[in-house]
């Protein structure tokens, strides 16, 4: 995998054969990536008996009791943010616990409440990875035909020496080096007309 970043703070990453543009923002609840325009938010966390809200605001008031068994999906607590007032709904079914008193200011990720699951087992621990990444991208750089060394140097990223880049694409056979040539010099045509 090859990454340049760009002036705006985005990645410009190439991997398995494509590039995307990546952006990444770290949030209190984790860390939310845009690739190529689609948002994923990785959890720092993710304990289904902490209840956390993900606004900014203030704690209303709380809609169940100090001990309550709830189910899934049942309105704990609403919350004043820009406003409006919102309810907050539980993920899982517990025992419930109240931590913020009404009235208090909420930033997001703050832990309002716990509950004591009523299955203990729906707490997946997040843990980091211990493997290697290099056998991937050792994988990634072998699969790499001179043409595709030579598009990625057309992108910007650093792919080695040219001269022994233009060696290995002469290496191959005549008519597949000149269509690939062909296919870079087109490519390289667009960029560059946009500012000609």
């Amino acid at each position: 995998a090859k990454v340049r970043e760009q002036p705006d703070g985005s990645l410009l990453c190439a991997f398995g054969g494509a590039t995307r543009k990546v952006h990444g923002l770290e949030e209190p609840l984790g860390l939310r990536i845009i690739c190529d325009g689609v948002t994923c938010l990785m959890p720092t966390i993710f304990d289904p008996s902490e209840l956390r809200t993900d606004v900014t605001g203030k704690v209303v008031r709380y809609l169940q009791e100090d001990g309550t068994h709830l189910d899934a999906g049942a309105p704990y607590v609403e919350v004043e943010a820009m406003k409006m007032i919102m309810a907050l709904k539980t993920g899982e079914a517990g025992k419930f616990n109240h931590l913020k008193p009404p009235g208090s200011i909420i930033s997001a990720g703050d832990l309002l409440a716990k509950l004591e699951l009523s299955d203990p087992s729906k707490v997946a621990k997040v843990e980091p990875y211990q493997g290697a990444f290099d056998d991937i991208l050792d994988i990634v750089e072998e699969d790499e035909t001179a043409a595709d060394k030579c598009a990625l140097l057309l992108d910007g990223f650093e792919r080695g020496d040219p001269t022994t880049l233009a060696k290995d694409l002469t290496d191959d056979n005549v008519n597949v080096v000149v269509d690939e040539a062909a296919q870079l010099l087109q490519r390289y045509l667009v960029v560059e007309s946009r500012y000609a």
